[in-house]
């Protein structure tokens, strides 16, 4: 690709960036109330802090049902369907990578044309070495699990991409990630003419999350593209702890903080599911950082029936008292 197509793609990405937002709120933070939980919008996604280097953020918008709607293939359906799910509130915000060489407008009243080629093609060199050129948070908060997995069951049958209206995406390529993050979820890809987005999707808990990552490339094994499906997994993934912090059951949050690092969605599960259960259970975590539940000899710091592995948390009717 050569230069000028390069900075060609970036400004296109401005352009379809302000096509999927609207108006740029920068200092925009608002706290809603979910069912007594008091939420932050903006601090259910990333921070900036998490990104590379040269990410701007272009837009941050709330998004009531009303505009969550509209930016969907069928609005007034949409709307139906929020309603029926109690979706309550979202969030929807965009970076894009600024190369640290491109000119600025003062640029040519400042420099020779030779120089300002010179930054252009650094510039462009910057934006091929960049693991993704945009970047898309969207996340979707519900009353309860039960609307946020109809919701989640419906988004599979039709992914979107968050950084482009609906009307301008092509058919994706849909891969479910059950274990990837979240407690279900699946990865899209999307070929446009001049870039490929790949968007992870998932729900946890009651809220519907879906990161995208641009980059200038068509096919996954194409350059900067290979890397662009491990990029999104790991913003995404990097979401679930702030997530259950803010909307999560106490039984989840405690999960979180407690499950080791080895299987550690699928022990956060488990221990939510026999946090509810009549009968206790104690989680044992082994030496080697495995884990398993058993019937409990004793409290957390004493060992499990390995004589191993220690008891680090015990769920169940007694811990409810």
């Amino acid at each position: 690709m050569t230069k000028h197509r390069v900075l060609a793609v970036a400004v296109a990405l401005f352009a379809l960036a302000g096509l999927a937002c609207g108006a740029l709120d920068r200092h925009e933070a608002v706290d809603v109330f979910v069912d007594s939980l008091e939420i932050n919008q903006v601090d259910l996604c990333f921070d900036s802090a998490a990104l590379p280097s040269d990410f701007e953020m272009s837009f941050k918008r709330l998004l009531d049902n009303d505009r969550a709607a509209q930016r969907r293939r069928l609005p007034e359906e949409a709307a139906r369907d929020y309603e029926a799910w109690a979706r309550v509130t979202g969030v929807h915000k965009q970076w894009l990578f600024v190369p640290p060489s491109a000119p600025d407008e003062s640029a040519h009243g400042l420099l020779t044309e030779g120089q300002i080629a010179d930054l252009q093609a650094a510039a462009a060199a910057e934006m091929d070495a960049a693991p993704f050129t945009a970047l898309t948070c969207e996340v979707d908060v519900f009353l309860d699990q039960v609307g946020a997995r109809d919701a989640f069951a419906a988004e599979r049958t039709s992914p979107l991409d968050p950084s482009r209206p609906p009307d301008l995406q092509p058919t994706p390529a849909v891969v479910d990630q059950p274990g990837a993050a979240g407690d279900e979820g699946f990865v899209a890809s999307f070929p446009y003419s001049e870039s490929l987005t790949v968007v992870v999707a998932y729900r946890l808990d009651r809220v519907i999350v879906r990161v995208s990552v641009s980059a200038p490339c068509r096919e996954a094994s194409d350059g900067t593209c290979a890397t662009l499906e491990a990029s999104a997994l790991s913003l995404a993934s990097s979401m679930q702890g702030r997530i259950l912090a803010e909307v999560g059951t106490d039984a989840r949050f405690t999960a979180d903080e407690i499950c080791p690092e080895r299987d550690h969605l699928a022990c956060i599960e488990e221990f939510t599911a026999r946090s509810e259960a009549d009968t206790p259970a104690a989680l044992c975590v082994t030496p080697l950082g495995g884990w398993f539940f058993e019937t409990p000899r004793g409290g957390p710091d004493s060992l499990c029936s390995d004589d191993e592995s220690a008891v680090v948390a015990v769920v169940g009717a007694p811990a409810r008292g």
